[in-house]
């Protein structure tokens, strides 16, 4: 299955949420930018189903993935709360 990336990094002082290319923001902190990517990742109802997954810069501009759309609920709120 096809995945669609959201990926909440840091650019010029703000965090921003690049969705495949589209940006949203600037936020404040990455706990925004990271509830936006979420709620992005949930409204948009991709074609093909295809697997929403968000991803947040860390230190090293390595990613972690924080949110899967194929994560049971629980997984979810644990997600919200990290």
């Amino acid at each position: 299955m096809a995945s669609v990336l959201y990926l909440v990094l840091r650019s010029r002082e703000k965090w921003w949420v690049d969705m495949e290319g589209k940006s949203l923001g600037p936020f404040e902190s990455p706990d925004i930018a990271t509830f936006a990517a979420i709620d992005a990742a949930r409204v948009r109802g991709d074609v093909n189903s295809a697997e929403r997954q968000v991803y947040v810069e860390q230190p090293g501009r390595k990613f972690a993935m924080i949110w899967s759309s194929t994560h049971p609920p629980e997984i979810e709120a644990e997600a919200k709360r990290a």
